[in-house]
């Protein structure tokens, strides 16, 4: 029986027969894959010859149309088509890769180079932010970006990639035109320095410091190619401004800005960088008999230090109101109340990061109401004869900043506590916040610009009238409610007066000319809000719904003169108003 079957050491049937065959079959099943790999990479290390040799033509030839294709050979057909002119097919090609190999960089990057080519820059600028979220440190893709971003003007954008790559060093910075402020004092408002490399948040805190010197109504920084020579540093930087000398920035447009309020009684005259130290003094003088003011401030920087700003101002009113609309009361109207108000106050401003600014001061004030006619309010807080002392405090802090998106959103916080020295004495503090969306919607430019403003604020104590929040248009007013007017027949008090209130202005803006020496925009707005007053007797019973049209005409001086059409959607009330702003 032994001799019947071969039996191994073990006592069993041989293995060696059985691991043969397994090895046969299994060899039989997987060469073929072997060999499509091995052919597949053959072909693909013919690709790359063929391509670092440049014979694109017969790459494109050896290489199928397929979408079946590996990577490499995907890649190596699209660049070679790209390479022959063939923009759109070599896209097509690239689109099919890019789908079967989402995480393949090199296809969102070839991409946008397409897409550079055919001067579609908002798809290359998609193709390259998809292919840095693959590789966020790829030198290629962060280049190629920022010069795009550059070309189109979008110097924050175009400095945010560089700055990966720690770039862009600059050489020199240059003036243009010259300036007249001290050059000490300038240089220290630049968070950069020759011969150093330009980061995104040192060039935004520059430009804080430079708008709070006060004198330059117009600036810019803008990036040049250096000289061929300068190597280690490519490029320049230039920062073009206008600056305010004396009157203003010339005498002509000095004199334009101080006449601009003459159509509604008041002058503007003003004295910039005195002693070449950007110390401002400014003033309002207005004669309307309804309501006269002067207004007197002077503000530099403190210890010569461009991130901190003094603020020393008095303002003196004699104002009429009529509250026949908005003062809600039983018995007779009032509407020939008169006001007179005298304020100094001081205060300092810092620039902490080019997001965050902080300020704080102290005010006295005096205020004395006459002319009650037959309304018995002369016991009412909000009427009594007063002095006050008020110590402020605000800040300011960019929540979003996207320079490639071309949006930002800022907030601001303001409190102030004050104590009126009446019989008895009353404590007050209000409170507002501000959130402030900008968005530029094209690439690049301002043709289109978009604007959503929303303020909250409330009072808590007694406060007298002069304190209130006020929902309108009025010179002296910061909350405009588009379509109410603050002044009838030149009195204030026909706008909405309270203590707590809330508003939102929305807004797109349309260029409609532009030259060097003006231009005009028009778009539409829609403004809502809502204010209400304590025990009845101020504030809206309803929520407040304006829309409309506002006209800027932009003059080179940096005046703005606002054109506003308005309709109450409550009551189909149509309002004008003109005003001009500095």
């Amino acid at each position: 029986m032994e001799g019947d079957r071969e039996l191994d050491a073990f006592g069993s049937p041989s293995i060696v027969v059985s691991t043969a065959r397994l090895l046969v079959v299994g060899w039989l099943l997987v060469a073929p894959l072997h060999l499509r790999a091995a052919t597949s990479q053959n072909r693909c290390a013919r690709a790359s010859q063929l391509y670092r040799q440049g014979h694109w033509k017969q790459l494109v030839r050896q290489i199928p149309n397929s979408p079946d294709l590996p990577a490499n050979l995907l890649f190596y057909r699209g660049m070679a088509l790209a390479r022959l002119g063939h923009w759109r097919a070599a896209r097509t090609v690239l689109q099919i890769g890019q789908r079967r190999y989402p995480r393949d960089k090199r296809f969102p990057i070839e991409m946008a180079g397409v897409a550079f080519h055919l001067k579609n820059y908002r798809r290359a600028r998609s193709e390259l932010r998809r292919a840095l979220r693959l590789d966020p440190k790829d030198r290629y893709a962060n280049e190629f970006l920022a010069t795009v971003y550059f070309l189109q003007h979008n110097l924050d954008a175009a400095i945010k990639y560089w700055n990966r790559l720690d770039e862009p060093r600059i050489g020199e910075i240059k003036t243009t035109p010259a300036v007249q402020v001290d050059p000490e004092l300038l240089d220290r408002a630049f968070v950069f320095s020759p011969a150093s490399v330009v980061r995104l948040s040192a060039l935004r805190a520059s430009r804080a410091r430079i708008q709070q010197l006060g004198i330059f109504p117009r600036f810019r920084f803008d990036l040049r190619p250096a000289s061929t020579g300068e190597k280690s540093a490519p490029y320049n930087l230039d920062f073009q401004a206008a600056e305010r000398n004396g009157l203003g920035s010339g005498r002509l447009e000095g004199f334009l800005e101080m006449l601009s309020g003459l159509p509604y009684d008041t002058l503007y005259p003003g004295l910039y960088n005195l002693r070449h130290r950007a110390i401002n003094l400014i003033s309002l003088v207005r004669w309307d008999p309804q309501k006269r003011r002067l207004n007197l401030a002077i503000s530099g920087p403190l210890h010569g230090d461009p991130a901190w700003r003094y603020r020393l101002y008095t303002d003196l009113r004699d104002e009429n109101w009529d509250l026949a609309s908005t003062l809600h009361q039983s018995g007779p109207a009032l509407t020939d109340l008169n006001l007179r108000r005298w304020e100094v106050a001081a205060g300092v401003r810092s620039i902490v990061t080019w997001r965050w600014r902080w300020s704080t001061g102290v005010a006295a004030a005096r205020r004395t109401f006459s002319r009650f006619g037959a309304a018995d309010l002369s016991t009412n807080p909000a009427f009594t004869n007063s002095f006050s002392l008020e110590y402020r405090l605000g800040t300011d802090y960019r929540l979003l900043a996207w320079p490639g998106r071309r949006f930002s959103l800022d907030s601001s916080l303001s409190a102030q506590l004050g104590k009126l020295f009446t019989s008895p004495p009353h404590a007050y503090a209000k409170a507002e916040a501000t959130l402030d969306a900008v968005w530029f919607p094209r690439a690049e430019g301002d043709d289109y610009e978009m604007t959503e403003a929303m303020h909250v604020g409330g009072i808590s104590g007694t406060v007298p009238l002069d304190e209130l929040f006020i929902l309108g248009l009025e010179r002296d007013n910061n909350l405009p409610l588009r379509a109410h007017i603050g002044t009838r027949d030149g009195m204030k008090g026909n706008a909405p007066l309270g203590r707590d209130y809330f508003l939102s202005n929305y807004e797109i803006r349309k260029d409609i000319y532009r030259n060097p020496w003006f231009g005009f925009t028009l778009g539409p707005f829609l403004d809502t809000g809502r204010i209400t007053g304590e025990a009845g007797l101020f504030g809206s019973e309803h929520w407040l719904w304006d829309t409309g049209a506002e006209g800027r005409l932009r003059l080179l001086s940096g005046l703005t003169v606002v054109l506003t059409y308005g309709k109450d959607l409550l009551n189909g009330r149509n309002t004008f108003y003109a005003t001009a702003l500095h």
